[in-house]
Order: C-alpha cells, then structure tokens, then sequence
C-alpha cells in the first residue's frame, strides 16, 4: 500500500513536471471551444484529441496539457486547419487567425479543403520552436517562388544546391533534434519535387525512427512519394510477380522488393511497407484478405522494432472499421420530439442515410422513401441522420412530407458523422437484422438501392428454404 501510494505521488509529480501551459487572449473566438488533435501514427492517421482550449467569455482562454514528449498537433475551426507543435514545460502564448467561419456554401461543398496554417506563439526567443519552424516555411516559400522556372520547369541541379545552402545559412547550427528532423525532411521534399527521375530514392539507406512519426515534414514526404506505390508498382511492364505477391500475402517478397527497388535501410523498409499495405487496400485492386494478413504476418507482428506492429495494429483497426461483416457502431441520437432512438432496436436489415436536409439532393433522396416503405414495407428499417440540429427549415420539409423513418439530429460533437467518416451527403448503409453491415457504403435511394435490396431478399429467401429441415 505505500509502495503504491509513493508511486502515485512521483508520478503526479512527474506530470505536473512536465505540463505545457496554452493560453491566450481572443475576444473574437469567444464562447467557441477548440479542440487539438494528433496522430496515433502517420500512416494509419487516426487522430486522438490531445487538448482543448475553451476561450470565454472575455476572449480569454488557459489549459494545462501533460505530455512527455513532443507533439505535431492539429485542430480544424472555420475554414482553417491550424497547425503547431507543443513540448513539455513550457508557457505558450497561442495567437489564432482572423475569425473566418465557412459561408454556407463551403459548408455543404464535401470537395472544400480548409486553409492550413502554423499558428502563432507570442514569444520573444527567436529560438522557439514554432517560430522556427514558421520562418522555415516562410524562406522555404519565398526561393522556391523565387526560383520557381529554375527548379521545377528546367530542373536545374545548380540552383537546387543554390536553394539548400541559403536555407542552410539562414539557420546554422546547433539546431533541437525536432527541428532538424523538420529541416531534413523538408529539403528531401524540395528535392524529391526538382529531381523526379530520383524521387524513389529519397529515403536511400535512411533509418526509420520514432520520434519522425511527429514530424510534419516527414509525414508529408512519405505522402508525397510513396502514396498509392504498391499498385502503381504492380500494374507496371514488371509488376506481375508483384502483384502475385500481394494475392498470396507473401508479406517477405513484398517488403524484399520494395527495399531492393528502392534502396532502404531495413527498419525503413518495414515502415513504408506498412503505407503500402495501407494506400493498396484502398485501391480496390487488390484482395482486402490478402492485404489484413500480411499486416498480421510475423514479419509485422514479431519485428524487432516494437512500433511496427503497433502501427500496422492501427492501420488493420482503421480498415476493418465499417467493412461488409463487421458490427456496425451503434447511433444513438434525439428525434424532433427530442426522444433518444438507437439504430440497434430492429429485428429487420436497417437502412442508414446520413442526410442534410438543406441540400435539394437529399431532399429528393428523402422524399423517395415513400416509395421504398410502399414496396419492401414491413422487411426494412429506415434509420435517417440529418447532419445538424432541426430548423424551422428542416422541421417544415419532414412535416410537409412526412417521411416513413426515424429520424434523428446529430449533436453538437459531431462524433456520429466522424465515426462513419462521412464527407458528403447523403451517404448510406446497409446493416442486416443483426447490426451487422452489408454495404458500406449502400446506394442511395434514388441511385439504385431498391434492386440491390430486392436482391439481397431474394438470396435471403433462398437461403433459408436451403436451411429448412
């Protein structure tokens, strides 16, 4: 019992030892809460939320976040996608943008990207990290605008050399680990644009570490230039022992000719197998059995580098999440009479659309559910989500038409669109009877769900008269 208690104690100490203060003054953001969030692993992607920032009344805002390492950290509010990076013990004065919240149009445009940014750090030291690390961006944009023909149209090796020594220049030596982490990946992405013919070797003989996974410009170099490589690779003049590869989930080969081709270190020869793996099982090109089992080969699993398994256990939640055969979540949300209705409650398939009701598109999908309740009936359950609290406009639509479904309003959080990763709308699926999913996503109603329905009941039928005794 003291042993523990003791240890208790040191260890609230260690937190409190190693808390990073965020505060600031923004009278325009006030009553608004930002939440900040960052990567499980730079593959997978999977965000978790690392802190919020709730800012008052007065525009004040002041949180205590205990970490104990440095974290790449990200949040999106308005039409911003703001950007910087914390550390442990430390005070940071955080400086918003211009308050700028999405026009109506941007917020129904599933196409609209947000503005990315570093966020400010009010701080004197030249020396602080973000500040670092925005006046990299900042030089970094400027020669390479400056020179932009010079480099990217003529390719010119001399003026790519030219550009590295004055970035080089502008920030001599010593630099913290982080930002010379952040400094090297960032020329190996000037580079890997001008040099097009060598961009496969970018990482030639370099070592995977950990601590990369929080760097920004690592992450995005590995995006750049290894994304979608497995299938490309496979489909070219040389790609068919490749691709047999794939199918037969000979995970060795895989790996072996990929750091063959490319010239890796071995421990980065590991971890860009797992992004291929990753981009392949999104392609559709190859067997999404194949690609789970090689992520549970013992080549993944049992690599000396711990963190290789980790993150291809991540990678294999994110792909078998929503996919044909797994449980789907269950959603739980008010109706307009601010009744709690859950998507589990039926004994029938269940038809789940995600709506907004401001959108002509998916006024006409819901005015159609008339006509799918008249022809299947009783055999389906129809589960709809508008995607904001009702209006008067919304209210109107559903009593005007009245619309055979439940139906409910997402809240405030949000937490059901993100957990079904919904980017635009109307998007649906279909779970059978026992929450399970069939289709993820399902057609839409007016895009040809009532022949894959009556499809799917056809086999049901049959199936069950192969089942009677």
């Amino acid at each position: 019992m003291i042993k523990t208690i003791t240890f208790l104690f040191f260890f609230l100490l260690f937190l409190q030892g190693n808390a990073t203060k965020i505060e600031g003054f923004e009278p325009n953001y006030a009553g608004k809460t930002i939440k900040f969030y960052t990567y499980n692993d730079p593959i997978s992607k999977i965000s978790n939320q690392l802190f919020k920032i709730t800012i008052q009344s007065d525009g004040s805002f002041s949180e205590e976040v205990n970490i104990d390492k440095t974290y790449f950290c990200f949040a999106e509010f308005g039409i911003y996608y703001g950007m910087f990076i914390i550390e442990p013990n430390q005070t940071l004065q955080l400086k918003l943008p211009a308050l700028r919240d999405k026009t109506f149009s941007e917020e129904k445009n599933p196409y609209f990207k947000p503005l990315r940014l570093w966020l400010q750090i009010i701080n004197n030291s030249q020396n602080e990290l973000n500040k670092q690390i925005i006046n990299l961006e900042q030089e970094f944009n400027f020669l390479t605008d400056k020179y932009f023909t010079q480099l990217y149209f003529k390719q010119l090796s001399n003026y790519l050399d030219s550009v590295k020594i004055l970035i080089l220049n502008k920030f001599p030596k010593p630099h913290t680990p982080f930002f010379a982490d952040q400094l090297d990946y960032k020329l190996r992405i000037l580079e890997s644009e001008v040099k097009l013919s060598k961009q496969n070797l970018i990482f030639k003989k370099s070592d995977f570490y950990t601590r990369l996974e929080n760097v920004p410009a690592f992450i995005d170099l590995v995006d750049r230039v290894f994304s979608g490589k497995l299938d490309f690779e496979a489909n070219s003049i040389k790609g068919r022992d490749l691709k047999n590869a794939v199918f037969e989930a000979n995970t060795k080969f895989v790996r072996d000719h990929f750091q063959e081709k490319y010239e890796l270190a071995p421990s980065m020869a590991n971890f860009l197998l797992l992004k291929f793996l990753h981009d392949g099982f999104y392609s559709g090109k190859f067997p999404q059995n194949s690609i789970l089992k090689m992520l549970d080969s013992p080549i993944v699993k049992n690599n000396p580098e711990k963190r290789i398994g980790i993150i291809a256990a991540n990678i294999k939640t994110k792909l078998k999440h929503l996919m044909p055969g797994t449980m789907a979540p269950v959603i739980c949300l008010k109706d307009l009479q601010q009744n709690q209705q859950c998507s589990n409650t039926s004994d029938k398939p269940t038809y789940i659309i995600f709506s907004d009701a401001e959108m002509q598109v998916c006024r006409e999908h819901l005015k159609y559910i008339s006509a799918i309740t008249e022809k299947f009936g009783d055999k389906l359950t129809i589960f709809v989500i508008e995607k904001n609290q009702p209006t008067k406009y919304s209210q109107d639509f559903f009593a005007e038409y009245n619309i055979p479904a439940t139906i409910v309003f997402e809240d405030s959080e949000k937490q059901t669109v993100k957990t079904f990763n919904i980017k635009s709308y109307p998007t649906c699926f279909l779970l059978d009877k026992n929450h399970t999913i069939l289709q993820a996503p399902a057609k839409a109603p007016l895009d040809g769900f009532e022949q894959y329905f009556s499809g799917y009941l056809k086999n049901e039928h049959i199936n069950n008269l192969r089942n009677q005794p």
